[in-house]
């Protein structure tokens, strides 16, 4: 006769091996309390191990993105608002009829005055940002036509402006606020009007 054990006796899950094991240890008398509490403990604590583990990496990485992201969106808040401010600085008159190039605005001329009034009002959001009430504002005029005829003048007008973003987490911390400025140049779109 054969006395070799056929495949069944081997086929044993795995769940069978585990309660075996702790069966085992319980009926043997030189495995203290202590022993078979960590023996039952070994397999929850690793993965209780590796999740702190895998979370002290994840959420410095998911709170910089945060950060990040709201950077990226200070940005092109900033980049409208420049895009707006230099709009309405070229709508209207230049600040002189007077050939110039590269003149700097003073606050008190009316192209920055436009610009500036479309800056601080169209973009007041609760994003933690804010955006300076003082921007660079320089125009340049090649050509004006004569008063009999008027037409449209030559020119235009480059506004910079400056956004303080400040992210809510470690970018923040770590550096405060960030300063992001934008520029843009948009000609002259004002039309004289003929006398006469």
């Amino acid at each position: 006769m054969n006395n070799l054990p056929n495949n069944q006796d081997f086929e044993v899950s795995a769940q069978e091996l585990k309660v075996n094991r702790y069966r085992f240890i319980l009926q043997n008398p030189k495995f203290s309390k202590w022993q078979i509490i960590m023996t039952r403990r070994k397999t929850r604590g690793q993965g209780v191990a590796e999740l702190v583990g895998a979370l002290v990496l994840l959420v410095p990485i998911v709170l910089t993105a945060i950060d990040l992201g709201i950077l990226a969106i200070g940005a092109a808040i900033n980049d409208s608002i420049c895009r707006d401010a230099a709009r309405a600085a070229s709508s209207g008159p230049p600040s002189e009829f007077s050939l110039a190039d590269s003149r700097n605005l003073t606050p008190d001329k009316a192209p920055y005055q436009r610009a500036l009034s479309v800056a601080t009002k169209l973009y007041s959001t609760s994003f933690p940002a804010k955006i300076r009430n003082t921007l660079v504002a320089v125009e340049t005029i090649r050509d004006i036509p004569p008063n009999s005829t008027g037409g449209a003048i030559d020119g235009e007008v480059a506004i910079t402006t400056t956004i303080d973003v400040y992210p809510p987490f470690l970018v923040g911390a770590i550096m405060g606020g960030v300063s992001l400025s934008s520029s843009h140049k948009v000609p002259i779109t004002y039309v004289m009007k003929a006398e006469g």
